[in-house]
Formats: C-alpha cells, structure tokens, sequence
C-alpha cells in the first residue's frame, strides 16, 4: 500500500443534482438542529426568569445556565447510542432519530408554563426538554460529519465537509434574525413573557421538515460496503467503543485537544457572546444581535471558497495558521470592545473569520481519525464527551468570571484551548498526507489510519 498515491480523477467540475438533494437532505437536519440549539443560548436572557425566580437576576442566569450545561452532560450519551446505531444500522436511520429528538425538545420548551404557574415543575420539565436535546445533537452532529465525509466525489471532502458549517453556521445566522425581528417588534416585557416562546415554537416546526427531509436520504455507500464485509474486521468485533480506546489512542487524544479548541471558540462566540455583550459591555440587545447576524454571515460566505481551498492545497496550512492566530491574537483582540457597536462587530467578524478555515474542514478531519466500522461510535462518544466538558461549560465560567468581576479572563481561557488545538493540529500526522489520504480503498485506508493516528 502506498499511501502517497495519487488521488484518482473524478473528472467532476460541478455537484450533480442527486448529490445536491443528498447535501440539502442531510444538512438542512443540521440546519434545524442547531437552529434549535442556538435558540437556547441566544434568548436566554429573556426566559431564564419564567423558569427560576426571577427575583434574582444573577440566581436565574446561573439556572440557565446549568441548564444549559447538563444538556451537554448528555451529548455523549446520545453520541454513543446514535453512533452505535449508526455503525450497526446506517447513518440514516440515526439522523432521522437525532431530528425526531431535537424537534420534540424544543416544542417542550416552548409550551412549558412559567415558574410562577408550575413551580419547581418549570424547570425540571426545561432540564427534561435540554436532556432530549442534548441526546439529539450528541447523535445528530458527528454522524453529519461521517456521512458527509462518506458520501463526498474524489476531490470534493473538504467542500462537503464545508457544507455542515454552511448549514449550522446558517441555522445561528437565522437564529439572530429572529433574535433582532422580536427585539424590534416587541418591547422586553413581551419578549420576557412570550416573546422568547415565538422562536421555539418556530424551531419545532422547522424540525418536523426536517423530518421529513432526513427521510429522504440515501444510506452511504461506503457504510454498506462496509456492512458487507463486518464479520472479516477485528473492529466491528466486541465493544467497538473499547477498540477505540484500544487501537487509537492517539486519534482519542487528539479529538480532545481539537473539541477543546473548536467548542471553546465556537460557544464562545455563538452562545456566551451575546450574554457577555449585554451583562458585561452594557450594550443593547438589538445591536448586540445586527452585530451577531451581519458577522455569521460573513462567517457562513466564507466556508464553500476555503473548503476548495483545502481541497486544491489541503487542509493543514489553513488550519495551522488559523489555529495560531487564534492562540496570539485572541486575548488583544478583546481590547477592541469596548461599548462600541463598530467594535464589537470587527471583533465578532474577525474571530468568526479566523475560525472559519478550521470549521470548514473540521468534520472530515474527525472523521477521518477513526475507520467506516467505528467511526459513528468512536467520534460520537468521545467527541461529544470533550464537547460536554468544555462547551458546556461555556456559560458557567463566564457567570464565574463575571461574579469575580473579572470577565475578561474567560478569554485567556479560550487562548489557551486555541494552542491546545495547536498544538492538536501539528500531531495529526495524516494531514501531511492530505488529499491522497481520503480517497484509499476501505483496506488500504484500515491500514493507513491505524498506522497515521495510533
């Protein structure tokens, strides 16, 4: 086996229309996914006291947010069971599980009366809601990434890979819209009253076409060849969990260190932005959302053009040098804040910006540290488990932060995840190989991973 070999034409300059329905099929799930999901950090401020008493500001937040961590707690849950079912069974059916979730959950969150009708009901029945969330993303994400990474042409992987954070990346954009037409339309007693209520009931009917959409799609062929030949692999054998740890420690390793600085970055600037623009600057919530809303949509351009970048040159330049700025320039790049609506958009767009060469080729680096008969299980759980620990801790260390009085550390914080994921980027040796790597036979490609990230 040379793994140096050259990638085979694919002779294909355009994406057909059944792999555009197959792309649309498989990404608007995520789209509404992460609609939904971004729903809950960006309107928080205004829900967070019809669930706990709303007499103390601090106390209330705090309750959101521990609410918002413990449906991290479950994503590798839901990482693990979807990702099981996606290795025995088919990615299909697992992402059409994940949507089903996600679209249940939010309508619970939209129709769960207030702390001051129900009681202690209210938030046990939002931590519920959150709890089927988190299992629906933890499944829904990383099984994205492998079916998109699976079903991508020779020459396209980083394109397709693109198109998840197009999707996601979409799904906040829309979310902030939302955000900015209910902050202009109703003043903050309605939004606190019901206002917040009318972007959920909106993600729940969004998620029943997603539904729909999921049906649509074709099983990879990849998986059922793989399915094909299960009895002759060692990983398809036992606890294919335990034969991640097992055979690819490294790869484990190494998805802790990325997810630190991928989830960090990405909550960070998604969720946590808006609480600490509004609770820390002083800015309005209006600004604070144009802000949010013009700069995802840069972000979101930006994907398509660098994932053919990545698929013309490889992945690794972009990411090392997106990786490195990240770790030097977040913290002085906080300076530029300040109470200024200009200033906060240049922070916001030059961060998403920056990120964006690392999400756009994101899903099918992960997906290429495990193979096709453990990539559901292996990526899902441990993925998810470093996404738990620190994204969904996002919010907790800047209420910590805050109450310290001492908000701006958080970003010293993230400046350190961004050099672990540096550091993460330089020890993922099948890079160096990239793009020949992705496009090996399943047995050359077995060997080739084991070989590259144990």
């Amino acid at each position: 086996m040379n793994r140096h070999a050259v990638d085979p034409p694919s002779g294909q300059t355009k994406i057909t229309r059944n792999q555009r329905q197959q792309i649309i099929s498989a990404c608007l799930g995520t789209f509404v996914e992460w609609f939904d999901w971004s729903l809950f950090g960006l309107f928080a401020i205004y829900f967070s006291g019809q669930f706990f008493p709303a007499e103390d500001r601090l106390l209330s937040m705090l309750g959101a947010g521990i609410t918002f961590a413990i449906a991290f707690v479950f994503r590798p849950v839901g990482g693990w069971i979807l990702g099981l079912l996606a290795d025995r069974r088919g990615r299909r059916p697992a992402l059409i599980i994940a949507m089903v979730m996600m679209t249940a959950g939010s309508f619970m969150i939209a129709l769960i009366p207030s702390f001051a009708t129900i009681g202690i009901a209210a938030p046990v029945l939002l931590i519920m809601a959150r709890v089927i969330q988190g299992i629906s993303a933890g499944g829904d994400s990383t099984n994205v990434y492998v079916y998109m990474a699976e079903v991508a042409p020779p020459g396209w992987r980083n394109r397709y890979s693109a198109f998840t954070y197009i999707f996601s990346g979409g799904a906040f954009l829309v979310a902030s819209l939302v955000g900015l037409a209910t902050t202009t339309l109703l003043d903050e007693a309605a939004m606190q009253s019901f206002g917040w209520r009318i972007a959920f009931l909106l993600g729940g009917a969004l998620g029943v076409y997603g539904i729909f959409a999921r049906l649509r799609l074709d099983e990879s062929e990849e998986f059922t060849e793989e399915v094909q030949r299960a009895e002759q692999l060692d990983d398809r054998a036992g606890n294919p969990l335990w034969s991640t740890l097992r055979n690819y420690p490294k790869a484990v390793a190494l998805v802790f260190g990325f997810t630190m600085m991928m989830t960090l970055l990405y909550y960070a600037l998604t969720v946590s932005f808006t609480t600490y623009a509004v609770e820390n600057q002083g800015m309005n919530e209006q600004s604070v959302y144009l802000v949010t809303t013009l700069g995802t949509a840069i972000f979101v351009a930006l994907h398509y053009p660098l994932g053919k970048l990545a698929d013309k040159y490889g992945r690794r330049p972009q990411m090392l040098v997106a990786a490195a700025v990240l770790a030097v320039g977040i913290v002085p790049a906080t300076h530029l804040v300040g109470q200024s609506p200009l200033g906060l958009f240049f922070l916001f767009t030059l961060c998403m910006s920056v990120y964006a060469p690392l999400s756009a080729v994101a899903p099918v680096v992960y997906a290429d540290l495990f193979p096709t008969s453990i990539r559901g299980t292996g990526l899902g759980t441990w993925y998810n488990i470093a996404v738990a620990l620190f994204g969904g801790t996002v919010s907790l260390v800047l209420t910590g932060f805050t109450a310290l009085g001492h908000a701006d550390w958080f970003f010293f914080y993230v400046a350190v995840a961004a050099a672990v994921g540096l550091v993460s980027v330089l020890c993922m040796r099948f890079l160096k190989t990239d793009p020949t790597f992705r496009d090996l036979g399943l047995d050359e490609k077995h060997a080739a991973q084991k070989e590259l990230v144990s």
